[in-house]
């Protein structure tokens, strides 16, 4: 007979009663019936009422700084300006660059190359999130023609304009082609005595008749005349913006022959059954 224990798996039955069973059975169906429930609740609320996603769009304001825009032209121009005599130019540079290690701001010109700058105009400008803003400057070179320099701009603590990095070459601003400059879409004024009104100040306007468009005039209203003065062939389209100003798109001609389609908003009033202008310009009532 061995000594060794005997190790062989038992399996035990113990006794439950029926109605014990029933009762497990019934817990584990409910837990499966409330977790269910749980689900279904919360598909039907977020198909009601969906979460909110919550995100952050940053908009680039608008640009008006044209102390910063005067800084990125003049630097533009310096920048790409040079001749023979480069000491010429770091003097140039010095205003942006100050005692810098590369006074020539990264430029090393061809030997016994010249290149002046003919015109320098801010072409973009895009405001970073530090308040640093890239000005696109159009530069017209003498050498290789027509440039576009991206210059980035801040202020420094004590208010002066600091330029951030090296400039960059780049293209031109993307822009949108439209498909008509008379206002379509907007309604156009119907009211014969409006329109013969608008015709005739319109005309007066132009010419520079200053008498004969004062009796059109409400009280108070002030109309500089375009100098120099045109003669109005034609008024092409009246449409009503949403502000209620009217935009009148005309065909004038200058002294010379040359004929112009333009377009001017003008302030119409009804006073006393009579229709008076209230101004006239290129952002009237605006």
């Amino acid at each position: 007979m061995s000594d060794v224990n005997d190790a062989t798996a038992r399996v035990v039955v113990q006794p439950r009663s029926l109605r014990s069973l029933r009762c497990s059975l019934a817990l584990t169906r409910w837990v499966f019936y409330v977790t269910a429930a749980v689900g279904v609740a919360a598909t039907v609320r977020f198909t009601i009422v969906p979460p909110t996603i919550r995100g952050c769009v940053y908009n680039a304001p608008t640009v008006n700084d044209p102390g910063a825009e005067w800084f990125a032209e003049q630097f533009a121009r310096a920048y790409l300006s040079w001749t023979s005599n480069l000491a010429a130019r770091e003097r140039g540079l010095t205003p942006f660059l100050g005692a810098s290690s590369n006074q020539g701001g990264g430029i090393i010109p061809a030997r016994d190359s010249d290149q002046q700058v003919e015109s320098v105009g801010i072409a973009r400008g895009v405001m970073a999130y530090d308040g640093t803003v890239e000005y696109t400057v159009a530069v017209q070179t003498s050498r290789l023609g027509l440039l576009y320099l991206a210059v980035d701009v801040a202020r420094a603590a004590h208010g002066r304009y600091l330029l951030v990095d090296y400039p960059a070459i780049v293209g031109a601003p993307a822009f949108e082609t439209t498909a008509a400059l008379d206002g379509p879409g907007l309604p156009v004024v119907t009211n014969r005595a409006l329109e013969t009104t608008l015709d005739r100040a319109l005309s007066d306007y132009l010419d520079s008749s200053t008498q004969s468009l004062r009796d059109d005039l409400a009280p108070g209203a002030s109309v500089e005349s375009p100098t120099p003065a045109l003669a109005l062939d034609e008024v092409q389209h009246l449409a009503v913006e949403p502000s209620g100003v009217i935009l009148a798109t005309v065909v004038a001609s200058d002294r010379l022959g040359d004929s112009y389609t333009l377009d001017y908003t003008v302030g119409a009033v009804l006073r006393s059954g009579r229709w008076e202008v209230s101004a006239i310009g290129p952002t009237a009532g605006e």
